[in-house]
């Protein structure tokens, strides 16, 4: 095997592996700390938009033992998990599911912009029975 070959296999090798690191990433959803929600609490306004943003949602609720915002512009993206609990049990739901006057837990990542209302890209959103 000439030294070209042996540099060429260990390019593809290591292009390989890259494509399978990356392929193997983290879920940013399974990042997220489930026992403790950002905010929680009643959809006061909703607004849809298109691309990779379905809209947001402002949230007025308190703070709690377990959550750090009172009150917040959460923007809900195709990435974001949106659920419904369910009888105990968490079901997949969709943007059209989120009402005004819901109830919600929501999860956020990324950066809170620290304004009030804080806004906020939501990771994971349930709508609570």
């Amino acid at each position: 095997m000439t030294l070209i070959n042996i540099f060429r296999a260990a390019a593809l090798a290591a292009l390989a592996l890259a494509l399978l690191i990356a392929a193997c990433g983290g879920d940013d959803a399974a990042d997220i700390d489930r026992t403790n929600p950002s905010i929680r609490g009643v959809v006061t306004e909703k607004n849809a938009v298109g691309g990779d943003s379905l809209g947001t949602i402002l949230v007025k609720g308190e703070v709690e033992p377990d959550t750090d915002y009172d009150y917040a512009s959460v923007r809900i993206s195709t990435d974001t998990a949106i659920l419904r609990s369910e009888g105990g049990e968490l079901a997949a739901a969709a943007f059209d599911d989120i009402t005004i006057g819901s109830r919600v837990e929501a999860w956020f990542e990324g950066p809170v912009a620290e304004s009030y209302p804080v806004q906020a890209t939501a990771g994971q959103i349930i709508v609570l029975e």
